[in-house]
Formats: C-alpha cells, structure tokens, sequence
C-alpha cells in the first residue's frame, strides 16, 4: 500500500490544530465564571440561592409583616423582592450557559465548535448587561430609608400627584399594594427631575399635561 505522505502530514497536521482550539477552548471556560464575578464586581464565594429557598415578590410582604408598615415601607419591600427575583433569575441563566460552554468544550471542536462559542459568548454579554442594571437598581432601592419621613420629595418618596401615586426610585414596573397601583420612577426620568426637591401644593405643566402635587410620604 502507497502511502501520500503529504495527506498524513496534512491530516496530523489538521489534528494538531483541533486539539491546539479544544485546549484554547477549554482555558477560555475555565476562566469564564471569575470574568463575570469580576465584570460584575461581585464578592469571592457569591451565593445563588436554590429556587426553592427564594422569596417571591407576592409572598414578601406577609413574610415581613411584624409590624404594622407603612405604604413606603411595603413598596419598597415589594420592589426590593422583585428586583432580586430578577437577579437570581439572570445569574441562573449565567450559570447555565457557562455549564454548556464547559460541557461543549470536552466533546467538539472545529468551525461550528468556534461558532457555537461565540454565539454563547455574545449571549452572555447581553445577559450580564440586563443583570449589570438590576444589580444598579438593587443598589437603588439599598439606599432607601423607608421609615424617614420628608415633606420634600426626595430618593424614596411616595408621591400622589393627580391621583396617581409614584414611587421616586428607579425604572421598574408598575405593581399593586392594597389595592392600589403604583409607578415607579427615577429621579433622572423627566416627570422624576419636576418632582425632586418640590413639596405638596407645587404644580408643574410636562408636554401638556399639567400636574399638582397632592401628597407626599
């Protein structure tokens, strides 16, 4: 049998180069967790809680009720649960796809293996963007003291203003305590920037629109 010694130098060659990109790979996973930890700034030994061991938003408040709270207090609690809702969430979903990437890295390699890891690589980039901003929003409502009471509209305020009650913290969805919906708002947003620093009685015109400030908490 004639062999072609170009074509099994070519083909040990081609094989070489796929474990060479599987070592790469399998470095480029290993480091992944501690590149978010840091990315994220997130303390040595973060703890994900198991999905059973969390709190829902909805259970948050009756599990806190040890005292008669305020509508801040509950507000702020809600908002609180249902922002770490989200964060547990995304970094679930971090971990998830940080265990395929390992998992990918032992059994493949070549083109579709490059390709597979890049697009797992764009997709936790995208991940850890939205969990960067709940993790800002956490650190929000963390420097909220829910027991201060202010006549001047300041971070943490409730506010109603033509009927409509507003929460001054951070972008986040409207939700219902004891019957009644309230926005949440940053102070950033044009509505929160009128509101800042003004007390019951001020009234304001936005786009048209004209609003009277009727209570603050």
């Amino acid at each position: 049998m004639i062999f072609n010694k170009s074509k099994v130098k070519s083909r040990k060659s081609k094989v070489e180069s796929q474990k060479s990109k599987v070592k790469s790979q399998k470095s480029k996973v290993k480091n992944l967790k501690s590149q978010i930890s840091k990315s994220l700034h997130l303390p040595v030994g973060f703890f994900i809680p198991k999905r059973n061991q969390r709190k829902s938003a909805s259970s948050v408040l009756s599990a806190t009720k040890k005292y008669p709270m305020t509508l801040k207090e509950k507000t702020l609690n809600y908002y609180k649960q249902l922002v770490q809702d989200k964060i547990d969430a995304f970094q679930d979903m971090i971990s998830n796809l940080t265990d395929d990437a390992q998992n990918d890295a032992k059994g493949s390699a070549g083109d579709k293996h490059e390709t597979a890891l890049s697009m797992m690589h764009l997709e936790q980039e995208k991940l850890n963007h939205k969990l960067k901003e709940f993790l800002e929003q956490k650190g929000v409502l963390d420097k909220i003291d829910a027991s201060k009471e202010t006549k001047i509209i300041t971070l943490g305020s409730v506010v109603k203003a033509n009927g409509i009650l507003l929460f001054m913290s951070a972008a986040l969805p409207k939700i219902k305590i004891e019957g009644k919906n309230i926005i949440a708002l940053s102070p950033q947003s044009p509505l929160g920037n009128k509101l800042l620093g003004q007390q019951v009685g001020y009234s304001f015109e936005i786009k048209g629109t004209k609003y009277l400030i009727e209570e603050v908490q």
